[in-house]
């Protein structure tokens, strides 16, 4: 992934506890920086773009935080994932940044429409994503859910020196507050002077 490259995600804290060794063993991003999440999308716009983009999608879709239940693990190609129930708010935050920039969620590898998810596990360590393995993850995973989760933010992500850093945080404001989310922004927005924003 280049250096520059963003990503927006929605972080989920409560799954934390649940997938942390996993992903430390079996996703990447995890050892980058990236706290348990579901990605939204990936790549994002250019940083300067993006900082722009991020707010005016929020403020369009503003309905509060999203509140969601991870049920069970589910199995895909090359992937141990926990899908959100429901997935209606994710779905709509997604067309709401992919939409108006013409983009598709990692570059339209897997199709239009990738449905949301949190990724315990992947890649090149997970050939095939074989049954004992996933049923390892499982007999581990399964026992503590259903999980009961509220998305209260999304985080912009940028990648620099192979790691991924925060660059903006938004939190979800209830129905119609756009102050709050104008006042956000210009808390949360970096300083242009500062080596962040550069």
């Amino acid at each position: 992934m280049p250096t520059g490259q963003t990503a927006v995600i929605l972080p989920v804290p409560e799954a934390e506890p649940l997938v942390r060794t996993w992903r430390a063993r079996f996703d990447k991003h995890a050892a980058q920086g990236v706290p348990a999440p579901i990605t939204l999308i990936s790549p994002y716009l250019p940083l300067p773009a993006a900082r722009a983009a991020l707010p005016r999608a929020l403020g369009l879709l503003a309905r509060g935080p999203l509140r969601f239940t991870l049920r069970g693990l589910v199995r895909w190609p090359n992937l141990a994932v926990l899908v959100p129930d429901p997935d209606d708010g994710l779905r709509r935050l997604v067309r709401a940044l992919a939409a108006p920039h013409a983009l598709l969620p990692y570059l339209g590898r897997y199709g239009e429409a990738v449905r949301p998810h949190l990724t315990v596990a992947y890649g090149a360590d997970l050939p095939a994503l074989t049954r004992a393995r996933f049923d390892a993850i499982a007999a581990d995973v399964e026992p503590r859910l259903p999980l009961s989760c509220t998305g209260r933010e999304l985080l912009l992500l940028v990648r620099q020196d192979g790691r991924w850093a925060v660059d903006l945080s938004l939190p979800l404001p209830p129905p119609g507050n756009h102050r709050q989310l104008c006042d956000t922004m210009g808390k949360s927005l970096p300083d242009p002077e500062s080596p962040r924003a550069r």
